[in-house]
């Protein structure tokens, strides 16, 4: 195996550590890299930022999602749905106190269920828009599927009703019967009480993004991520879908 040494990498606990590549962004290339065959050992003060936990707490809860997908199967289901149940519930008290060293032991647990399980039934379309976000404007891969992650739910939750369902039960909200919208509503309250910031605040200019979005929607779809999503987007659907997560 060779071994790279990358100054300042942070590998934080999002699962990717169990995933089978990697996200690389190259300065000066506009796409975003999946690398399999990396193993990409880091290592880091035992406390992270809260900022890096954040980021990779809700990136593994996008991960998570891969209970969703169309490769999703009765092995990684239950995987995801516990992972769900210990990610909702732990990250809002580690970002409370960081020396939460029980929630952050849940976290550890759950970001490593949802590795095996994204890394079997695969991600979907929040993946696949996250990763032009990162390649065009530096956007952090797990920060850029937590900006998505709300309306991608709520555009393919209509096509997978009761497995939004189903999640919305792990988070603790419903019963499992429902049609997915109080799901998508814990998902979008998560994303807030976490801090996630809009792209503005990330720094992405508007008109900058706007000249883009035909690029970045063609470029997700290329990845074969969407091809995985439950409700199968357009390159028209995913440039919709760009325009509504802009604030």
């Amino acid at each position: 195996m060779r071994e790279f040494r990358v100054p300042g990498l942070i590998l934080t606990g999002s699962g990717s550590s169990l995933g089978i590549g990697r996200i690389l962004r190259m300065r000066g290339v506009r796409h975003a890299f999946v690398v399999s065959d990396w193993f990409i050992l880091a290592t880091a003060g035992a406390r992270a930022v809260l900022a890096a936990i954040a980021d990779a707490g809700v990136q593994v809860t996008t991960h998570d999602r891969s209970y969703v997908s169309r490769r999703s199967q009765p092995m990684t289901d239950p995987l995801a749905l516990s992972a769900i149940t210990r990610l909702s519930r732990a990250l809002p008290r580690v970002l409370a106190n960081p020396r939460d060293d029980e929630a952050r032991a849940e976290m550890s647990v759950g970001a490593l269920e949802a590795g095996i399980a994204f890394s079997n039934a695969s991600v979907a379309l929040v993946h696949g828009m996250a990763r032009p976000l990162g390649a065009y404007f530096g956007v952090p891969h797990g920060m850029a599927n937590a900006v998505l992650l709300p309306a991608v739910c709520e555009f393919s939750r209509r096509d997978a009703t009761d497995r939004y369902a189903r999640i919305g039960t792990a988070m603790g909200v419903g019963d499992g019967s429902g049609d997915g919208r109080d799901t998508v509503t814990a998902i979008a309250d998560l994303c807030r009480s976490v801090g996630v910031p809009t792209l503005s605040d990330l720094g992405v200019a508007r008109d900058a993004y706007d000249l883009v979005l035909g690029a970045m929607a063609s470029d997700a779809i290329a990845s074969g991520s969407p091809a995985n999503n439950p409700r199968i987007a357009t390159e028209a659907e995913i440039v919709d879908l760009y325009r509504a997560v802009w604030a």
